[in-house]
Parts: C-alpha cells; sequence; structure tokens
C-alpha cells in the first residue's frame, strides 16, 4: 500500500475541526477550502474513479440531505423543547417532505462529486482502461509497474516543471473575473438551492480543484510548492493595493449622498460595481494566500507531518466521517447546554470543543457500524 502523505491528512483534519468549531458558533453570534485528493490508483479507469467516488460523495450527500433536517428537527423537538414522541416524529416528518436539494455542509460532497465527473469526462488520458486487451496493460495500483521488459516513464524520469509566480497571477485573473461576472447576476447572498451553495464562489473552487489535478498528473512537485515565497510575498502586495484602493472607493461612495456604510458594502455582493470586482479579486488572492500558507506550514513543521494519532486513535481515518456527523452531534450539545448562562465566547468554546470529541467518536461509531455489515469505501 502506498506511504500516506500525513502532512495533507491532518491538514483535513485541522479544517474539518475548523468546520466543526464554526457551526458550533454560529447560534451564539459567530466567531470548502477545497483541496484535491490524489488518487492512490492512477490508473483506474473512468467507470472505477466515478464508481467510487459516487459511493465516497454521492451516497453520503443523498442520504445526509433526505434525514438530516428530520434528525436535527427530532433533536430539538425532543432535548430541548421537551415534546412528546408523536410531535417529535410530525417534526422528523415534515424535514423529509421539506427536502428540494443538498442539504448543509454536504454541497461540499456534492459538488466535489460535479467536479470528479466532469475531470473524468475531459481528461480520459488520466485513466486506464476499464478492461485490458490485446497489446493494453492495465496498472491498478501505483506501486505496480509493468514487466517482462516493458518500459514505463516515471515521475522521476520526467522534467521537473515549475510554476510561475506570472502562472499564479493569471489563474487568479481568470478566477476573479469568473466570479464578477458571476455575481454581476447572481450576487453572493444568491442561493442554488439544489446544490445549497451560492454559485459567486464556483470559480474559486474550481481553480483549487484543477490546481490539485494539474499538480498530481503533470507536474513534478507538491502543492506545498506551487506558491513560492517570492510568490506569497507578490500576493501580499496585491491585497495591500486592493484593500488600499477599496478603502478609497468605499469612502468614495460614503460620501456620495450621505449613504449608509450597509448599503454600500452590499455593492461589494454583487452587480456592475466597482466594490463587486475588487471583493471578487480580493476573495480570490486571499484564498490562495492562506490557503498556501498553511500548506507550507504543515508540510515544513516536524509534529504536524506525522500521524495524528492520539492514544492509538487516527483521526485523519475518521475526520471524514466526523464531517459528516457533526451537524446532528452539535445541535445535540448545544440543545443540552441551551439552559447554560455563560457568554457567548465561552459558550462557543465548550460547545466547540465537545462537538470536535463527539464528532470523532461518533464518526468512529459510524464507521464501525457500516464496516460491521460489509459496507466499506462509503465514509
Amino acid at each position: 500500500m502506498p506511504r500516506r502523505t500525513f502532512y495533507l491528512d491532518n491538514f483535513r483534519t485541522f479544517l474539518t475541526a475548523l468546520v466543526i468549531l464554526h457551526h458550533s458558533s454560529a447560534p451564539y453570534g459567530g466567531i470548502g477550502f477545497w483541496l484535491y485528493s490524489p488518487s492512490r490508483h492512477p490508473r483506474r479507469s473512468r467507470y472505477q474513479f466515478v464508481n467510487e467516488k459516487w459511493k465516497r460523495l454521492g451516497l453520503p450527500t443523498v442520504v445526509y440531505s433526505v434525514v438530516s433536517k428530520s434528525v436535527i428537527a427530532g433533536v430539538i423537538a425532543r432535548v430541548r423543547d421537551r415534546l412528546d414522541w408523536s410531535t417529535v416524529g410530525s417534526e422528523a416528518w415534515d424535514g423529509v417532505r421539506s427536502v428540494r436539494g443538498v442539504r448543509g455542509p454536504v454541497w461540499y460532497c456534492a459538488l466535489l462529486l460535479i467536479f470528479d465527473v466532469v475531470y473524468a469526462v475531459v481528461r480520459p488520458g488520466d485513466f486506464g482502461s476499464a478492461l485490458p486487451g490485446p497489446g493494453r496493460k492495465v496498472y491498478t495500483t501505483g506501486t505496480e509497474g509493468p514487466k517482462d521488459g516493458e518500459k514505463r516513464t516515471t515521475a522521476t524520469q520526467q522534467k521537473a516543471k515549475s510554476v510561475r509566480t506570472l502562472h499564479v497571477l493569471a489563474a487568479l485573473a481568470m478566477s476573479s473575473m469568473s466570479s464578477f461576472l458571476i455575481r454581476v447576476y447572481c450576487p453572493i447572498r444568491t442561493p442554488f438551492t439544489p446544490l445549497n451553495l451560492r454559485v459567486g464562489y464556483i470559480p474559486q473552487y474550481a481553480l483549487f480543484y484543477s490546481t490539485g489535478v494539474f499538480t498530481h498528473r503533470h507536474l513534478k512537485t507538491q502543492l506545498p510548492e506551487l506558491v513560492t515565497r517570492r510568490t506569497q510575498a507578490m500576493l501580499c502586495s496585491l491585497i495591500t493595493a486592493i484593500t488600499a484602493f477599496g478603502l478609497w472607493v468605499l469612502n468614495a461612495e460614503l460620501a456620495k449622498d450621505d449613504k449608509r456604510l450597509a448599503d454600500v458594502l452590499k455593492m461589494g455582493e454583487g452587480g456592475f460595481e466597482t466594490l463587486a470586482f475588487l471583493y471578487a479579486a480580493w476573495n480570490e488572492c486571499m484564498g490562495v494566500l492562506i490557503c498556501s500558507f498553511l500548506l507550507h506550514t504543515f508540510a515544513s513543521r516536524s509534529w504536524l507531518g506525522v500521524q495524528w494519532a492520539p492514544f492509538g486513535f487516527d483521526l485523519a481515518r475518521f475526520s471524514y466521517a466526523a464531517f459528516l456527523v457533526h451537524a446532528l452531534v452539535v445541535v445535540t450539545v448545544q440543545c443540552l447546554l441551551d439552559g447554560w448562562e455563560a457568554g457567548a465566547v465561552l459558550k462557543s468554546a465548550v460547545v466547540g470543543l465537545m462537538g470536535c470529541v463527539a464528532s470523532w467518536a461518533d464518526g468512529w461509531v459510524l464507521v464501525s457500524l457500516l464496516e460491521g455489515i460489509g459496507i466499506r469505501g462509503v465514509v
């Protein structure tokens, strides 16, 4: 079995914990990063690839979207409101009947599945054949290779390729312009119900996904090496310039007809507005800067690059399951602590910590139950 990349495992674990903490704090006033995970079996057929992604992403999305609201509504009705079981059942059934599309945080899974399908369709050369034929060999794992005199080009034999600062800026320019043009017609707050997401951010998600694919398939490099220190410095300068110009535009707009700050800020959400364009560019640049910094940090710190397994519990192994169950866990904890009179910060911290621990524990239970009845590769 190919060696796991622990710093990426830990990075995903870290991001999962951030999501749980964020959702834990939301009721108390508040406080998809996207990371393509390269396949460990790069020569699978497209059918095998899409089938695995459907099991891993599609099935959890469908199940979660159908039952999540009903279960959460039932928990609130019973734990917080102390209603009788018939009312709890009615609340749960109303949750099922109200399904109109993807629900909750699994929009991430649904969109990632769409990206995977599109990738399989437009890049058939990145996959092996479904069935071996005469003169054709299928390599099903990254550790297998040609035998009996066959030749195969390996990653170490390929000429190293690099990503220049200009390449990064060009990609950001295309992504920023795409985001801006989408938001001209669909401002940021406009929901897309079938996928439960805001379409104005799709270009950024697509940029991160395609970058991961391109890095894994065509570059002799690792994700942390894509954005160099020089490029990061350039992004810092660019973000500073955008921020300064944006503040100038903001002050100019406020001076017109005594506009309210809330109305001017709303101009940044969409429409053919200068602030909308500046925010689109700022968001794309800041996203790449933050993610590249985190990737550099996780890859360069020894304690972030080793397996996180406190008391023998593999956190990365159950991080996806923790992500899937965290909404129900967090709502349950919030209901149990509903009567606790505490400050917003303290309550957010306590609920967040309990939510993280309980989510990983319940994730372990979920995986164990599914594997116990022979269902593998789903969570």
